[in-house]
C-alpha cells in the first residue's frame, strides 16, 4: 500500500526530551544478506536536464544474519542515475571507489590530514 502525503514540510514532534521518531519497517521475518529494511529516495522531476528520477538515496541493507546492517548513501552526477558512493557499517566507513576527495577553498594555516587506506 502507498500513502501519499502532499506537503512542503512534514514535522514529527515527540514528547519531552525524546523528539520525533520516524520508523521505517519491512515485514520480512527472515531478513537475508542484501535485503533492504528501508529506503529514503530524493526524487527530481526535471526531465529537460536529465535530472528526473532518484537523485540521491539513503538505504539500510542487511549484511548478514543476526541483524547486521549497513547504511548506504547514493548520489547522482549530472544526467546520471544515482549510485552508491559510501556505506557505513559496524566495521566503519567503506567508500565505493576507495577515494576520499577533500577541498579546502581557503587555508590560512598549515593543515595535515592523514588517511590510511583500508587493506
Amino acid at each position: 500500500d502507498v500513502v501519499k502525503i502532499t506537503a512542503a514540510t512534514l514535522d514529527v514532534t515527540g514528547p519531552g526530551n525524546t523528539g520525533g521518531i520516524i520508523n521505517i519497517n519491512n515485514t520480512d521475518t527472515e531478513g537475508a544478506n542484501t535485503d533492504n529494511i528501508g529506503r529514503i529516495n530524493f526524487v527530481g522531476n526535471d526531465g529537460s536536464s536529465s535530472a528526473s528520477g532518484t537523485r540521491a538515496a539513503i538505504e539500510t541493507e542487511v549484511t548478514g544474519n543476526f541483524g547486521s546492517t549497513q547504511l548506504n548513501i547514493e548520489v547522482a552526477a549530472g544526467g546520471a542515475a544515482a549510485a552508491k558512493i559510501a556505506s557505513f557499517s559496524p566495521t566503519g566507513l567503506d567508500l565505493a571507489d576507495g577515494d576520499i576527495t577533500t577541498f579546502f577553498p581557503r587555508i590560512n594555516s598549515s593543515v595535515c590530514i592523514l588517511f590510511i587506506p583500508k587493506i
